[in-house]
């Protein structure tokens, strides 16, 4: 049922990253640099540094291209209720259901699928093959699971949308504004210390921004150890607070890894219901 049929769409997922990587070749590179320099009192951060910097800007080109990559993914749904093609499935015999779970696993296969290779590229590219082997393989479990769950969300975010739009121009906007605002919504083109309190409240209750949190701390603790090391506890947690590496609660208290996957999961059951929501809302419709 599903085929890369759009590639337009499948292309159109990596326009944010390519936003992402401009504005980290702009600005957002100096900007930990100096944040670094200044935490050690030195003109040069090393490669430590380099590699720790590198990682964060891995980590948001994954967190950008889980949502994009997500809805463009479910395009193919929008298309073929447009060509008939899904009227042509039921007087086949094929339940509605069926057809929403088919369009469900298809966008998020090709949802790891895409994560995992600008995961790969961007590693590649931005620190090279020592970075793909630096990692044990508890950090390479925590960080395959945590991409198939991501790409589970995703799609489940994306899908209760997408399955109300009726027209291919509607899917065109929704995709278009959700992949020009997901860096700046995420606290990944601008650092969550940069923006005011009441935005960082707001940013920090979107998924996407715990997802990234999570993220940072797996790829960059290797780096980020060796970097910190022999300095106090405080500069990291300040670093780390500022560039959205560590999340708050409302009441300003730095909070754990696994409050972040318990939240998580509580969008995950929320999107799934929204998701059953919205399949029963377009049989009536």
């Amino acid at each position: 049922m599903y085929t890369l049929r759009d590639r337009t769409s499948f292309a159109m997922s990596f326009i944010s990253v390519a936003i992402l990587i401009m504005m980290y070749k702009l600005f957002l590179n100096n900007l930990q640099i100096s944040q670094l320099k200044a935490a050690i009192h030195s003109q040069h951060v090393g490669l430590a540094g380099t590699t720790m910097i590198n990682f964060w800007l891995i980590s948001g080109l994954v967190v950008v291209t889980l949502a994009t990559a997500a809805i463009n993914g479910l395009s193919v749904l929008v298309e073929d209720r447009v060509s008939g093609k899904q009227a042509d499935f039921m007087i086949a015999g094929v339940k509605p259901y069926r057809m929403l779970l088919a369009y469900l696993i298809s966008a998020v296969i090709l949802t790891f699928i895409t994560t995992g290779a600008t995961f790969l590229a961007g590693t590649i590219i931005f620190v090279g093959w020592s970075g793909l082997t630096g990692f044990s393989l508890v950090a390479w479990s925590q960080l395959v699971g945590l991409m198939v769950f991501a790409s589970l969300l995703a799609c489940l975010l994306a899908l209760p949308w997408v399955a109300m739009m009726k027209s291919l121009q509607s899917f065109s906007i929704f995709s278009t504004m959700v992949g020009t605002l997901i860096g700046f919504v995420a606290g990944i083109y601008l650092p969550l210390g940069a923006l005011s309190n009441s935005l960082q409240k707001l940013v920090l209750s979107l998924p996407f921004v715990h997802e990234g949190a999570l993220f940072k701390q797996i790829l960059m603790a290797p780096s980020a150890d060796s970097f910190f090391k022999g300095m106090s506890a405080a500069a990291r947690q300040q670093y780390d607070l500022f560039f959205g590496n560590r999340l708050t609660d409302l009441a300003g208290q730095v909070i754990s890894s696994g409050a972040s996957q318990l939240y998580l999961l509580a969008w995950l059951v929320v999107a799934s219901l929204l998701t059953i929501l919205s399949y029963y809302w377009s049989q009536r419709h």
